[in-house]
């Protein structure tokens, strides 16, 4: 989980994608093989429309890697992430 609360530069974070990005793609995995889903928790929509950018640019991402969700939104999410199993 990365948690955004826009102090940092675009490209600052951009590079964080792209580390997480670069970890993926060398077939690096998690604990138990799997590769972990990336969750971004942002403080506003603008920095979520921001960030949501990046990802953008980024290209052909494997699914599910990253979300990005607001800190008042990101409770629910990852109940619900944990609750259906795919977390």
């Amino acid at each position: 989980m990365e948690v955004d609360r826009a102090t940092e530069s675009l490209p600052a974070v951009r590079r964080k994608l792209l580390a997480y990005l670069d970890f993926t793609n060398r077939g690096q995995t998690g604990p138990d093989g799997v590769m972990p889903r990336v969750v971004i928790t942002v403080p506003d929509a603008r920095r979520q429309a921001a960030v949501v950018g990046l990802l953008g640019e980024l290209g052909n991402l494997p699914p599910a890697l990253f979300t990005v969700v607001r800190f008042d939104r990101a409770v629910p999410f990852l109940t619900a992430l944990c609750a259906d199993g795919s977390a």
